[in-house]
């Protein structure tokens, strides 16, 4: 079976994906109005699940659930602990799991793999949280000014719309990943073709690689929020 690193060089396809539980579809954006909220919580590490719980327990009626949290693992969390989640992971592998079948074959050795796989499929990384707590409300200070400066996804969905010529019921059938792959290397040829026009005013400018490799697990976070995901609906709706 191919590695899961080597198997992302085939998710710009929106095959299903070969697993050691059998194959796993891709949610298509039309449908993460229905799955974005199940997606963020398949998202959450045990690190972040333990934060929630503990910023929310103000005057200690959560501290035995978080005493549990603490001793437990993920898996154990989503299976025995946290119904909300459990309800989430069900509703996320019961849409994406080919073979219902095959949702047995999941157990505490391969849970973490294949929610790995998942995230990857779908654009999604955990949380940096710091065991620091001053350090990581700093950390949450930062990714709320940079959260300002980028582009809303229905504005990443409309750049793509009108720099490809497509329709939004065409994108509408896309996955996450293959629209974030259009846009950064729309983005790269936007670059590129401005550099070429700078040139010819400036022979130092230089330009750069319109082809280079695109990483889009290097950027920020891609999962969405609820008005994220019902500006989708509302924009898919309206075809």
């Amino acid at each position: 079976m191919i590695d899961k690193e080597s198997l992302k060089q085939f998710y710009f396809l929106g095959r299903a994906v070969d697993t050691e539980i059998g194959k796993l579809n891709f949610i298509r954006l039309k449908d993460y109005p229905e799955y974005a909220i199940h997606l963020n919580a398949i998202k959450m590490s045990k690190r972040e699940i333990l934060r929630h719980y503990k910023k929310h327990n103000i005057n200690g009626e959560l501290d035995q659930l978080i005493f549990d949290l603490n001793k437990s693992s993920l898996f154990n969390i989503v299976n025995n602990i946290l119904p909300d989640f459990s309800n989430s992971y069900h509703v996320i592998l019961t849409k994406i799991v080919e073979n219902q079948e095959s949702l047995t074959k999941i157990n505490a050795e391969n849970f973490n793999k294949i929610r790995l796989i998942i995230m990857d499929m779908h654009c999604l990384s955990e949380e940096e949280i710091s065991e620091n707590e001053e350090i990581q409300e700093f950390n949450d200070i930062s990714k709320m000014l940079k959260s300002d400066s980028q582009s809303e996804l229905k504005d990443i969905v409309s750049c793509v719309a009108a720099f490809n010529g497509y329709d939004y019921e065409y994108i509408g059938n896309m996955t996450i990943y293959q629209l974030y792959l259009s846009y950064y290397r729309m983005a790269e040829i936007m670059n590129y073709n401005t550099s070429i026009l700078f040139a010819t005013v400036s022979p130092t400018t230089k330009l750069g690689d319109w082809s280079k490799y695109v990483d889009i697990y290097k950027t920020e976070d891609h999962h969405l929020s609820n008005e994220e995901s019902n500006s989708l609906q509302k924009m898919f709706r309206s075809q």
